[in-house]
């Protein structure tokens, strides 16, 4: 997907902090334990092929993510 892409297809509440860096935390999937994250957002939002909230960072997909867990830094 291009950038351009990326950012119409984000969220429209989350959209502010595309090219932003932030913290958050999400629960392995293999694991289950709780991880932190630290990077520059490219996507933010629902993936419509698994309906998880979805964070991309540094061209790294990650989900399910904590909402109430994502900072601006």
């Amino acid at each position: 997907m291009t950038d351009e892409l990326l950012r119409r297809e984000s969220d429209p509440v989350w959209r502010h902090l595309i090219g932003q860096r932030v913290e958050f935390k999400s629960r392995d999937r293999v694991t289950g334990k709780i991880r932190s994250w630290v990077g520059t957002v490219e996507f933010i939002g629902v993936n419509g092929l698994h309906g998880k909230f979805q964070i991309t960072v540094d061209r790294c997909p990650v989900w399910p993510v904590t909402v109430n867990s994502i900072k601006k830094i």
